[in-house]
């Protein structure tokens, strides 16, 4: 069974309630921050997020054979020491017992076993017995005191753990990021990457915006998938989608709106300006939205092209692609009106 086939069968962990915002948005600045790292390394990755642990990577986009687990673990004050790291859960008032963080991750080692190739804690705050200095270290870099009292906790929690065995796999990463203010950092590193694949910072507030908000969709609940392709669309990033979207966000030769203008005065003036507010709409939503860019723009781009060939009465043409191309647009934005439609299909013959 392949590595995503595995995760797919997988239940995923149980949820521990509400999470806050901000540890969410220091999760996914942190999860960007290592896709971009990862891009400008041109290996090939895959993420998942909120799937078995906060943070997934694949070490293949189309072939994975090993998974890293991210958890990410924020603290305000306090760094983390190693009763801290394997300190269980307690529920108020219940007497239950839940699982230390290193337990979880022990879950994980058990779960996914030769698919592993470690289980990292990801953190605001070091853990000085390990390293003060900002970067990923092993926990077998731990003084023989604090291994002992990691092996004496864990075994207590789950006797399936054995040091020599098990240990290699644990890191914790002491990021460099600060909890208040991330997404500030992860932006600037944005811009850098934008700068050196188009000579120019334009525009990295938005891009950033639209990683987010990808990672986050992703990361949403979604009806149980039937194939692996369905799995594969709705919940993994791939280093292609990520790749497609710095080629829309660096193109120079954008579609013009002045260039097809002059052939929609036959609609007349209400009909014209409608379309030209619905044309600056949707060059947004085209590079904020992923889905549009990899899904829904190719879709409208061929099913048009038949249409305009060899014609020579463009409205009329234009009024058949409307017609279409209405179920493609309806089920990327069920409010798309015939403005829209037809913005849609302008923006996308004119980019062909």
């Amino acid at each position: 069974m392949g590595v995503v086939e595995k995760l797919k069968e997988s239940s995923k962990r149980e949820e521990g309630g509400a999470v806050l915002n901000e540890r969410l948005d220091y999760q996914f600045a942190w999860g960007i921050q290592r896709i971009l790292a990862l891009h400008a390394q041109e290996k090939s990755y895959a993420f998942l997020f909120e799937s078995h642990d906060d943070i997934l990577e694949l070490d293949h986009e189309d072939t994975p054979t090993k998974v890293v687990f991210y958890q990410v673990k924020t603290r305000k004050r306090g760094n983390w020491t190693v009763s801290r790291f394997t300190e269980r859960e307690k529920s108020k008032g219940k007497g239950v017992v839940g699982a230390s963080i290193a337990g979880k991750m022990f879950d994980n080692i058990k779960r996914f076993s030769t698919s592993v190739e470690r289980v990292v804690m990801v953190t605001n705050m070091p853990m000085p017995k390990l390293s003060s200095e900002v970067g990923e270290y092993c926990l077998t870099g731990l003084d023989k005191d604090s291994v002992k009292e990691l092996g004496a906790a864990m075994n207590a929690e789950d006797a399936a753990f054995v040091i020599a065995m098990h240990l290699p796999y644990y890191h914790v990463n002491y990021s460099p990021l600060h909890f208040d203010n991330a997404h500030h950092t992860v932006v600037g590193q944005v811009a850098d990457v934008l700068f050196k694949r188009t000579g120019s910072e334009r525009g990295a507030k938005t891009f950033f915006d639209a990683l987010s908000g990808e990672c986050r969709r992703k990361a949403k609940p979604q009806p149980a998938a039937r194939s692996l392709a369905e799995f594969d669309a709705a919940h993994i990033l791939k280093r292609s989608d990520v790749e497609s979207f710095l080629e829309v966000h660096g193109e120079q030769t954008a579609p013009n709106w002045a260039n097809v203008a002059p052939f929609l005065v036959p609609l007349g003036f209400v009909k014209v300006t409608a379309i030209m507010k619905a044309w600056e709409r949707y060059r947004i939503e085209r590079r904020t939205r992923w889905e549009t860019i990899r899904h829904v723009a190719p879709r409208i781009s061929a099913s048009i092209g038949p249409i305009f060939a060899g014609r020579q009465d463009f409205i009329a043409a234009l009024q058949d692609a409307v017609a279409e191309v209405r179920d493609i647009v309806s089920a990327w934005s069920p409010t798309a009106d015939e403005a829209m439609i037809t913005a849609m299909i302008l923006y996308e013959y004119q980019h062909r």
